[in-house]
């Protein structure tokens, strides 16, 4: 299979991408993935708007496995993808997003409660996302990363299953370029079953709520490691929670 292959064309303050092209919603927490179909990017240095459509592959790791559970009423492997992001930066200290997504297939709605591991069926053809993040940097070193989520169709699924949020403080950052460098981060994920559709996140998976503390150092010149730990629990409809 072909993950991305893609032509994009730049003209002034637009770009435009055509093709399987990867997209990265407000700090990787909606969607880190490829889509295909096209993309236009407009605007300026400090305001910008990003239009997609498309279609997205629905065989991909997501946050519940659309694939298998749509399978169960329809053999479509894609969904149809839709969403409108913009982005806002008022200095170098602060910056803001928001979007809304539109991921459809009719076989959603047969996707039981058992499957969902909540206590409603899914009963909606379709999901819609809505987000807004913005990032503070209190100063070179240290920053400050907080977004939120919200499905509005999920049907009758709980609330608490239809939303994602993520708050991350981070200090410095690896890179690759330069060796010894150092960065830690702590942040606090919560990712709803109805909430995410693929998340960037390694550590804390969709499904889960949890903290999620981590490290990387630059060995040699583009040679990066990563330490993490992520004590989480499954988001489940009883209450119960799965270590």
């Amino acid at each position: 299979t072909v993950d991305r292959a893609y032509v994009e064309g730049v003209y002034g303050n637009t770009k435009v991408e055509l093709g399987k092209f990867p997209v990265y919603t407000e700090q990787g927490m909606i969607l880190d993935d490829n889509v295909a179909g096209g993309q236009i990017t407009f605007g300026s240095n400090k305001f910008a708007t990003t239009l997609t459509a498309g279609r997205y592959n629905l065989n991909n790791n997501s946050a519940y496995n659309y694939k298998a559970l749509a399978d169960a009423a329809d053999n479509t492997d894609t969904a149809d993808y839709q969403s409108i992001g913009m982005t806002y930066k008022a200095n170098e200290k602060f910056s803001m997003g928001a979007a809304y997504h539109h991921l459809g297939n009719g076989a959603f709605q047969n996707i039981s409660a058992a499957q969902l591991g909540t206590n409603s069926a899914y009963n909606a053809d379709s999901m819609n996302i809505w987000e807004v993040g913005g990032t503070y940097n209190f100063n070179k070193n240290v920053r400050l990363n907080g977004a939120y989520a919200q499905n509005t169709e999920a049907g009758d699924v709980d609330a608490r299953f239809k939303r994602s949020y993520n708050i991350e403080l981070a200090y410095k950052v690896a890179q690759p370029e330069n060796k010894g460098s150092l960065g830690v981060y702590t942040a606090e994920r919560y990712l709803g079953q109805a909430g995410t559709i693929h998340p960037t996140f390694d550590g804390v998976s969709a499904w889960q709520h949890g903290w999620e503390f981590g490290t990387n150092y630059t060995f040699a010149k583009n040679i990066v490691g990563t330490a993490k730990t992520f004590p989480s629990k499954d988001l489940l409809a009883t209450g119960d929670i799965n270590a």
